[in-house]
């Protein structure tokens, strides 16, 4: 709406509008995330003396602008849109739900490579193409994913400040009295030189491998293969079954009890 009506949609604007409709908080790692799915949907400046609306942020600030990217005729994901002028594409309702949809269409790719991954770590890994694949794994942890990587956002232009009595003698070397530099040296000097320190390095396991259990001690491990082998070619039957052979197999299951209750119904005669 900001849009087509010719309005400079700022984060802050969009980001009142988002928690309004949505009652869920939308920062700037949410807009790098949609960045990072759907790269080609819009783009981020940083714009000055723009009116603020969110009552933290003055009008001589730097803000990020976010601007959709719509053209005339179809690319590869973006959607075709009648314009209200030569100049200005509008966004139309039908260009709104092809973008939905592509969106969704990429978070399910992603999802789709997690579940790939996950297959092949498998004690009997399992490779299914995706054109196939119609439903997850049962065991695939869905909602244990990691959270998306969000994208690099422009920041506001670095005002360079000076913190320590050594960064202003370099800057000011030859601009300052040989007096005013001697001070300079002799606080430089004797001020403490902060160590860098390297935080710690840690690793995260996203899909840990399964543990055996003690409970299969003493099998045949031959067995044990063969059992596995079993299900593991079972649940890929199931994740590339289409939904009417399931509905078939869901009305034949049920055909022992009908022929029950029809024995029973048909013995009073």
């Amino acid at each position: 709406m900001l849009y087509n009506r010719l309005e400079t949609v700022t984060f802050g604007r969009l980001k009142q509008a988002v928690q309004k409709i949505c009652r869920r908080t939308f920062e700037e790692k949410t807009l790098g995330q949609i960045k990072t799915v759907y790269p080609a949907a819009y783009t981020f400046r940083q714009e000055k003396g723009l009116k603020c609306y969110d009552g933290t942020t003055k009008q001589s600030d730097y803000q990020l602008v976010v601007d959709p990217i719509l053209h005339q005729n179809d690319a590869s994901d973006t959607p075709r849109v009648k314009t209200l002028s030569d100049s200005q594409p509008q966004m139309s309702a039908q260009a709104l739900l092809l973008r939905k949809d592509v969106f969704h269409s990429k978070l399910i790719d992603i999802v789709k490579e997690h579940h790939r991954k996950w297959l092949g770590m498998l004690e009997l890994p399992v490779v299914i193409p995706d054109e196939q694949l119609l439903r997850w794994h049962p065991k695939f942890p869905l909602d244990k994913l990691p959270d998306i990587a969000p994208s690099e956002l422009p920041e506001p232009p670095v005002v360079k400040t000076y913190s320590s009595a050594a960064s202003v003698l370099e800057k000011a070397r030859g601009m300052i009295s040989e007096r005013s530099a001697k001070a300079l040296e002799n606080v430089a000097a004797s001020a403490p030189v902060a160590a860098d320190k390297k935080p710690p390095e840690t690793t995260v396991t996203l899909f840990p491998a399964p543990s055996s259990s003690a409970a299969l001690k003493g099998i045949s491990q031959t067995l044990l293969e063969k059992i596995r082998a079993k299900e593991a070619e079972k649940l890929e039957r199931a994740m590339t079954r289409p939904e009417t052979e399931n509905k078939k197999l869901m009305m034949m299951s049920r055909l022992p009890d009908l022929a029950r209750i029809l024995r029973t119904y048909l013995t009073f005669f």
